[in-house]
């Protein structure tokens, strides 16, 4: 393994390299650089990056072709984010790209501790999306045999588990909970899955709790994002104590989300992300809007490179309740702790007479349907009084039969904000 002082010498290389690159190459950076004054050479290492002015979702939306530093006969691949139709990002690809691409998801892979024996089922959305694709080519890397079951279908997503003996899923965490709920009611064990990749979603400690006590499937981790590359920039390794960033390719910052200053090691803000060698679409000091804190700590694995703590939601998502700032995985974690409710819940805020009002609505889960009128008033009491004591605003539960709550095979839907709507 490389020592930290190997790591930030191969990135202060690769820094070098891009920012004469994206200064001769791509006419979006040539200008943002011309504007603020700024020459490659103006920027000897990490620590003059900081010089650098941030880059945000809407200039690259609004700027999107002006980004590409190469000409499409080198583009391999596009791919795009999510979003109607002129609010989506679409990255490109070369085949450099796609090889480090690749590279990335199968070491996330082998940090799981798997290898070419294991058999992955990917059911993350292929297309443009970046999970499958990511995924599909990551394991083909390592060796595996990969079976691109993608999402839907749930009958022949488990089908295929019993059939061919998958050890590994790849999905979004709320699929992979509603897979679990399946395999309970159908009676399938399931034996052969030994660990799973969630991603795409945020997803809390009180979830891998739950999910891995009911099966004996390891949870990991991995975090990426189209705008940067796909699935393969972060992920966990045996140890669950942070997501380790490749960082001979990705440089992570944590800045505050109100002062945009760097934050101290350990402090919650903003992911901030540059690419060191990504060849079409590179992007300096991209402001991802996903909230976590970072650390530089050897690992007790023994890997030197940067942590970032768990994803614990999208600044996009915060929601202001009665002039309360919350965030949607601060309620589903306290609603995770009791352990009759299930992860199927819906957060509806609308307005009532000028007042903003919050409800959840949620099932239990399948072994305490039979609960009494009594038991359910009692759980519903004491989480609405965490709920308040912990969040400061007031949020009234009703649960709900079995089946209500619409699943997801993607990214599951928690929110539904109607002041939107009556606005």
């Amino acid at each position: 393994m490389k020592s930290r002082d190997e790591v930030i010498h191969i990135q202060n290389k690769h820094l070098k390299r891009q920012l004469e690159r994206i200064y001769n190459n791509s006419p979006f950076y040539r200008k943002k650089m011309d504007t603020h004054g700024i020459l490659p050479g103006d920027i000897r290492d990490l620590d003059d990056l900081r010089k650098f002015p941030y880059t945000t979702k809407d200039e690259i939306i609004a700027h999107n072709k002006e980004l590409f530093a190469v000409s499409m006969k080198q583009i391999q691949r596009l791919q795009s984010s999510s979003g109607t139709i002129g609010n989506y990002y679409v990255a490109g690809y070369t085949k450099t790209d796609l090889e480090i691409w690749s590279s990335c998801v199968a070491a996330s892979l082998e940090m799981a501790g798997l290898d070419s024996r294991d058999i992955l089922q990917v059911a993350f959305n292929y297309g443009l999306f970046t999970g499958g694709l990511g995924f599909h080519y990551g394991g083909e890397r390592l060796g595996m045999a990969v079976i691109p079951t993608s999402t839907g279908s749930t009958s022949r997503q488990l089908d295929f588990i019993e059939k061919f003996q998958s050890t590994v899923l790849a999905c979004t965490p709320s699929y992979f909970s509603y897979l679990t709920e399946e395999m309970r009611k159908r009676h399938i064990q399931a034996q052969s899955l030994k660990v799973a990749f969630l991603g795409a979603e945020a997803w809390g400690t009180e979830l891998r709790e739950r999910l891995q006590s009911q099966y004996n499937i390891e949870l990991f981790d991995i975090y990426g994002l189209t705008e940067i590359l796909g699935p393969g920039v972060a992920c966990e390794c045996g140890i669950h104590d942070g997501l380790h960033v490749f960082e001979e390719h990705f440089y992570p910052e944590v800045v505050g989300i109100e002062s945009e200053e760097c934050c101290a090691e350990g402090e919650v803000g903003e992911l901030v992300l540059t690419t060191l060698t990504k060849e079409a679409t590179p992007l300096i000091r991209y402001k991802t809007r996903d909230k976590t804190s970072i650390t530089y700590k050897r690992c007790e694995c023994g890997r030197v490179e940067a942590r970032i703590a768990k994803i614990t939601g999208r600044i996009d998502d915060m929601l202001i309740i009665k002039g309360v700032n919350i965030y949607p995985q601060q309620v589903e974690t306290i609603l995770l702790r009791q352990r009759e409710f299930s992860s199927n819940y819906i957060l509806v805020v609308e307005r009532e007479a000028y007042l903003d009002m919050a409800k959840i609505f949620i099932e239990l889960e399948s072994q305490f349907q039979g609960l009494d009128d009594d038991k359910r008033k009692e759980i519903i009491g004491i989480t609405e009084r965490m709920i308040k004591q912990e969040l400061y605003i007031s949020i009234s539960i009703t649960i709900v039969p079995e089946g209500t709550i619409k699943r997801s095979d993607g990214k599951a839907k928690r929110v539904i904000d109607r002041r939107k709507c009556n606005a």
